[in-house]
């Protein structure tokens, strides 16, 4: 390592790591290259010349690709683009897009189903309880299971950036820790499945539709009394 450094340079050594200070940018690029071409792990500084900038572009519904983006910025914007990583959330994206009709029905009817329900169970005879308690019980359970599994869609998808920070990622190479940076920026806005469009499907909504049910029998029974 001492030849490929013509001038100065010296280490800090730390509990994890060691830090290496050059005085001049050849014998910087130098070092940087020999430890590329051994494949060693390091993180690093850009230079000025090389520092990039990441975005993300949302809302590209006809789905172009990467090489058409990269012609675009440059033709059109005159922005050199180095490369362009397409994110894979099309198909949770799809999903939204296609039941979001068939939630909003399944919704409604749901919601209907377990108020009546629970007005069964109120209202039932001793030899009728358990039957109207039991429908009740695996409606309820058949609803949790939707929303559940589409409340830890939201929250797995939230939670990726904190994985990603807490990994190793100081031990990869620019490249990946680039690529990294912009899984952080786009997992910042959740993966969800809504009801059309309107309303995130989530547990909160699941305990609005008790909540609801429990109201509507409530009113009516406070009608019958007046």
């Amino acid at each position: 390592m001492k030849s490929l450094i013509s001038r100065e340079f010296y280490f800090e050594y730390g509990n994890e790591s060691t830090l290496l200070f050059t005085e001049t940018i050849g014998d910087f690029e130098s070092v940087k290259n020999k430890l590329k071409e051994d494949e060693v792990a390091f993180p690093t500084h850009a230079l000025r010349k090389n520092k990039t900038h990441a975005f993300v572009l949302r809302s590209l519904d006809f789905q172009p690709e990467p090489s058409e983006i990269i012609g675009e910025m440059e033709q059109e914007h005159k922005i050199k683009v180095k490369v362009v990583y397409r994110l894979n959330t099309r198909f949770v994206e799809e999903i939204d897009s296609s039941l979001k009709w068939y939630f909003l029905v399944e919704v409604l009817v749901k919601s209907y189903h377990i108020t009546l329900s629970l007005i069964n169970v109120i209202n039932a005879t001793r030899e009728d309880i358990y039957f109207y308690f039991t429908f009740l019980i695996v409606l309820l359970s058949q609803v949790f299971m939707y929303y559940y599994n589409a409340n830890e869609l939201s929250i797995a998808s939230t939670h990726l950036s904190v994985r990603i920070f807490k990994s190793n990622w100081y031990d990869q190479s620019p490249e990946v820790v680039r690529s990294l940076s912009i899984m952080m920026m786009r997992v910042q806005r959740p993966l969800v499945l809504t009801i059309a469009g309107i309303r995130v499907i989530d547990i909160e909504l699941f305990v609005s539709i008790i909540k609801a049910g429990y109201t509507f029998i409530l009113y009516q029974e406070i009608g019958r009394d007046s």
